[in-house]
């Protein structure tokens, strides 16, 4: 259960910072914004971009196949 929980964690709190950053009835500054998005693009650089829709033309990544 550990290594399950430790190998999603940092794409969890990703996504929850990105949702946190989206919410408008925080009434976040653009500032605050831009850091909340920066914290999730260093916890977890592929759920960033996914949930940001970065990826929306790309097929997702499966592993060390596709470099």
């Amino acid at each position: 259960m550990r290594h399950g929980l430790t190998a999603a964690a940092r794409g969890l709190v990703a996504a929850a910072l990105l949702r946190l950053a989206d919410d408008p009835q925080l009434g976040l500054t653009v500032d605050q914004r831009l850091y909340l998005d920066g914290l999730a693009v260093d916890l977890d650089l592929e759920t960033a971009e996914c949930l940001s829709g970065a990826l929306d033309d790309q097929p997702p990544a499966t592993g060390p196949e596709t470099r």
